[in-house]
């Protein structure tokens, strides 16, 4: 089994930030039908057995479209999730190379370290593949499967076993293929059209992001989202 990377405990003040109502975050009527496919990479699996496509949303849950004016509004989003997620929880970040995917990963990690007063880089995973926070209320993973080929990978590098005990935050979830966890919250980062413009033509960091909680989702989570709601 590959050994994944585990980051060095520190400590430091850390002020933590979350969204609150009046936030930048403004809600988007729902279309699915207008959100792109997730952007093909080294590998392109069978959609029967990859992440749900957009708009095919699980019986029962939860779905919310927000506008991100920018990068502070995706921290904020990942601040506000870091707040209630719990061991056992796992985020599936999807969308295009530069959507905002590590971004939210970093800041969700970092405000997940502040309750603990530490403070220390969150590097991309991209050559790692995948880096393990070892916090006293339990692991975060931060994967990043784009260079993975075959969801076999995946397994080796000890996710599977994570998915049940720690919160994991996994980029490129389609390289999971079938063993994509059916109760994941689905985070979709891209521009609204499927174009790769910005959400906000007048905003070239804008994005959209297409959240979808599980059946039955947990009220703190429900209640987060809609704390990033106007």
């Amino acid at each position: 089994m590959v050994q994944p990377s585990r980051a060095p405990r520190e400590t430091a003040s850390w002020i933590l930030q979350r969204a609150g109502r009046g936030s930048t975050f403004t809600a988007m009527s729902r279309n699915p039908s207008s959100y792109p496919a997730q952007t093909p990479g080294p590998m392109a699996p069978d959609a029967s057995t990859g992440p749900h496509p957009r708009g095919a949303d699980t019986d029962g849950a939860v779905t919310v479209d927000l506008l991100l004016p920018g990068p502070q509004a995706t921290e904020r989003m990942g601040q506000t999730l870091a707040g209630v997620a719990q061991p056992g929880d796992c985020i599936l970040l999807e969308g295009p190379i530069g959507a905002g995917k590590s971004a939210f990963a970093r800041a969700f990690i970092q405000s997940r370290m502040a309750t603990h007063d530490r403070v220390e880089d969150v590097p991309s995973p991209t050559f790692t593949l995948v880096q393990v926070y070892d916090l006293p209320d339990g692991e975060v993973w931060h994967a990043d499967l784009y260079r993975l080929t075959h969801p076999d990978e995946a397994l080796e590098l000890g996710l599977d076993e994570a998915m049940e005990t720690a919160i994991c935050l996994i980029e490129w979830p389609d390289r999971l293929g079938s063993a994509a966890p059916a109760g994941a919250i689905r985070i979709a980062l891209a521009s609204p059209d499927g174009t790769g413009t910005p959400a906000d033509k007048q905003n070239p960091d804008s994005r959209v992001a297409h959240i979808t909680l599980p059946s039955p989702a947990r009220a703190a989570l429900t209640d987060a989202i809609r704390r990033l709601l106007p």
